[in-house]
């Protein structure tokens, strides 16, 4: 990583980023809208990422500076950690970071404690659980002042805690919790997503509720936020055609599966068919299934789009069927076409994003055929297109940005000098 000169006063105006990379995603875009707001209100900005390259590395906004770091040696990472450490020893022993695969993160602290060092930004946000142990640790070591928030945006908790419980040795993970309840209670603020995420952090992590923030993605920009508002007197009308659409990656924890054999029960819609966008390793598993089901020519796999909202626009129905989320971003998306959307009652984002059903139908996680009752029926009475964009103004820019305007605030204009 080529370093700039040491700065002996830190810049108040200059705020870093850091992600692991830039590919697509609904973690990344929502990093890039982040960079966007704090240009606008006139930060300097760097993205600090371990790869800048990736599909989404076109669209990061004019103005921004991309610092790429590099990997550094399991030795010296963790004598970083060790001094990292040096007031708290027993942190250090407690670490659960013991082999190759749990320090994989935590390899690039070195790089990041010397970026800070260099750099001196006023404040740190940390985007995703693993890198916020990694940006506590490295504030640590170079910065010992600096704030340092991390952003969470999964159900990673909730998939722990039910791991330990099945777990042969739920001592480790009963540990591995401790460590992170040490590392995380460091961190000047923690922002969650969804209020579900807040709640994992506080009844399973053990976060103090005061230290945590809940600030829902920015998914609808103001401009269109505006354009719906100005026609919302009006029942919008939507080309819609014949079929379901689904967004994600073909992994496990998207459940794919259980909407294609959900589809293979619907009632006698002959002419309806069912496009999943996204890519990933089930990608065979799920042709299979489409051949077992006889479902060939009405069930397609197109791959990934950068923007589905064209399809999710057309289609007569979004569906979810994930086994956990941390948000949703594409179920407000859907809101955001007039796009009815019936979606499985996982933690944490669909309930929280339906306000309970309110906005569309829930199925408990895995009932096939409640899911596809809940499709039947929403196909049959889809509600009003209006309805649904209202709801997702909700997820607007400006709501986001109003929440980590005050967070900033209180970091940084009301932080005792």
């Amino acid at each position: 990583m080529q370093e700039e000169p040491l700065l002996t006063v830190p810049s108040k105006r200059k705020i870093a980023i850091y992600h692991q990379h830039l590919n697509g995603g609904g973690a990344v875009k929502n990093v890039l809208k982040l960079t966007e707001l704090f240009l606008g209100d006139g930060y300097e900005v760097d993205l600090v990422v371990h790869d800048r390259t990736g599909s989404l590395s076109s669209r990061t906004p004019a103005g921004v500076r991309v610092i790429e770091l590099q990997r550094s040696t399991e030795i010296v990472t963790r004598i970083y950690m060790l001094y990292a450490a040096t007031d708290d020893i027993d942190l250090f022993s407690r670490s659960m970071f013991r082999s190759r695969k749990q320090l994989d993160k935590l390899l690039y602290l070195p790089a990041l404690t010397r970026y800070l060092r260099a750099n001196r930004p006023a404040i740190l946000f940390s985007n995703l659980w693993q890198l916020a142990i990694t940006a506590i640790t490295a504030r640590a070591c170079a910065a010992p002042s600096m704030p340092v928030v991390g952003i969470f945006r999964s159900a990673f908790f909730t998939q722990c805690a039910h791991t330990m419980t099945a777990s042969k040795r739920p001592r480790k993970w009963r540990r591995f919790l401790e460590y992170c309840q040490r590392v995380y209670s460091r961190a000047d603020a923690i922002v969650t997503v969804s209020s579900g995420i807040a709640q994992d952090l506080s009844a399973i992590v053990g976060i103090d509720d005061s230290r945590i923030r809940v600030i829902h993605n920015p998914v609808i920009s103001d401009t269109y936020a505006a354009v719906i508002e100005s026609e919302l007197s009006i029942e919008l009308c939507r080309p819609t055609e014949n079929f379901i659409v689904a967004v994600g990656r073909l992994s496990p924890e998207k459940n794919f599966s259980a909407l294609i054999r959900a589809f293979a029960h619907l009632n006698a819609h002959h002419s309806l068919r069912l496009i999943i966008l996204g890519e990933g390793q089930q990608r065979p598993a799920l042709e299979a299934l489409c051949r077992e089901m006889g479902l060939i020519g009405r069930v397609e796999l197109p791959g990934w789009v950068e923007e589905p909202l064209q399809q999710i626009h057309r289609a007569r129905l979004f569906v979810s069927t994930s086994l956990w989320e941390g948000f949703g971003n594409a179920i407000v998306e859907a809101l955001s076409c007039g796009c009815p959307v019936v979606a499985f009652d996982c933690p944490h984002g669909p309930r929280e994003i339906l306000d309970h059903g309110r906005y569309g139908k829930l199925a408990a996680v895995d009932d096939v055929h409640g899911l596809a009752q809940a499709i039947n029926s929403t196909l049959a009475q889809p509600p009003a297109a209006s309805y649904l964009r209202r709801r997702a103004l909700d997820f607007s820019e400006s709501a986001s940005a109003e929440g980590y305007r005050r967070l900033l605030t209180e970091l940084l204009e009301q932080r005792p000098r």
